[in-house]
């Protein structure tokens, strides 16, 4: 009798064993695709922050920038600052879809550093704060591109794409705009947005380098 007890015993501790083991492997895949996942977004961070500081930095000479400099200015000069017009500061695009499912299916709960578990749990309402600052990133964008076609500055006028009887040459393109106090206010708008999202990356950063170092420790173990 007691035999048959301990044999129903080992069995329960086999399936319950293997059940554990069969989890923490599911587990062990899914925190696999969300550290890849991290390392997209991580990849793509960097490249929205260097784009933008150069956007600004770019863009300070545009407003700064005077009539009697602009006759100075040599033809190439003339060309980057023009194209700075129907460009703007990158926005942030995340990938999520790995981190919402982990989320969403519970298993987060199974993970064992328990640091860990909260700051993946806390991307979400971050990536939402990055958002609100996005939208005023947007809205600046598009109250340049609404004053460039008021001021008859076009996008196909910069891109080359009229023919040379049609297009407006660089200097008429950034006279019209430096010596307009609505584009001007336009651009320091939007650049101030540009600036304000990229303090609030800063922290993203930060946030994000701890999930990838701590999601390295976990997969190793």
């Amino acid at each position: 009798m007691s035999l048959i007890v301990i044999s129903i015993l080992i069995a329960f501790f086999l399936d319950a064993w293997w059940d554990e083991q069969t989890e923490q492997r599911e587990i062990s895949d899914n925190l696999q695709a969300v550290y890849q996942d991290f390392r997209s977004t991580k990849d793509e961070l960097d490249k929205v922050v260097d784009a933008n500081i150069a956007y600004v930095r770019d863009v300070t000479k545009l407003i700064s920038l005077e009539l009697n400099e602009l006759i100075r200015l040599d033809a190439k000069s003339r060309s980057e600052l023009a194209y700075l017009l129907p460009r703007g500061g990158l926005t942030f695009d995340p990938v999520l879809g790995s981190v919402e499912a982990l989320i969403s299916s519970g298993q987060l709960n199974r993970v064992r550093n328990l640091q860990l578990r909260s700051l993946i749990a806390a991307w979400p309402a971050l990536m939402d704060e990055i958002g609100e600052d996005q939208e005023i990133l947007i809205d600046t964008y598009m109250a340049i591109q609404n004053r460039n076609v008021e001021l008859g500055i076009y996008l196909l006028n910069l891109r080359g794409e009229l023919n040379d009887d049609s297009r407006q040459s660089d200097y008429e393109i950034l006279k019209a705009a430096i010596q307009d106090p609505e584009m001007s206010n336009s651009l320091a708008m939007h650049r101030f947005a540009v600036q304000e999202l990229n303090g609030e990356l800063a922290a993203v950063e930060a946030h994000l380098n701890r999930i990838l170092q701590m999601l390295e420790q976990e997969l190793a173990n």
